[in-house]
């Protein structure tokens, strides 16, 4: 009994010395600088991730709300009163998404990586802004299995370019409608 009540004390005294060195840790590193904050944040129902702290940039990563129909993903997001580009699209970011209908991309984006909003069968709507989409930033079946009366409105100077990018990356469908507008 004795020797129960000895190995008690001795877990009690433990976790307590590990919980004050953590502790003790935690304050140290923010007195240094160090922070242990995740790179993944959330703003306007949007989930980012830091992907360079040096060029301060974003990669969308999807929706934090699954019941958004409408997603802007902008030119640039706030974090910590730091102004980052959001420059990236991951991949399968809103694969299957069935409630999306209406999409915006910003103008710094350059990569939309693979099946990015592969069968959102009910996105009808897609406003692409950037002006910096080549075919090799554009993943495998990005744009594959949306709304067969879907329509993109991307920049008039790069309807041709983009028509061909597109196409290649899903967009296909008979009724499928690829437009050039003044963004």
């Amino acid at each position: 009994m004795r020797n129960m009540i000895k190995t008690k004390k001795v877990t009690i005294i433990a976790s307590m010395v590990i919980a004050m060195l953590v502790v003790t840790a935690i304050i140290v590193s923010k007195l240094m600088g160090f922070s242990f904050a995740s790179n993944t944040f959330v703003a306007s129902n949007n989930k980012y991730i830091i992907t360079s702290e040096k060029k301060l940039e974003v990669q969308f990563m999807g929706i934090s709300k699954k019941s958004v129909t409408s997603i802007n993903i902008p030119d640039t997001v706030k974090i910590n009163g730091q102004t980052y580009k959001v420059t990236n699209i991951k991949s399968g970011a809103l694969r299957n998404n069935k409630k999306v209908k209406k999409l915006t991309i910003g103008k710094n984006v350059k990569v939309i990586n693979m099946e990015a909003f592969r069968g959102c069968k009910n996105l009808k709507n897609i406003v692409i802004k950037t002006s910096d989409l080549v075919k090799q930033g554009v993943g495998t079946d990005a744009l594959k299995g949306l709304n067969a009366k879907a329509v993109a409105t991307v920049p008039e100077s790069k309807l041709s370019e983009y028509k061909k990018i597109l196409k290649a990356k899903g967009f296909n469908g008979k009724k499928q409608k690829i437009q050039g507008e003044r963004i």
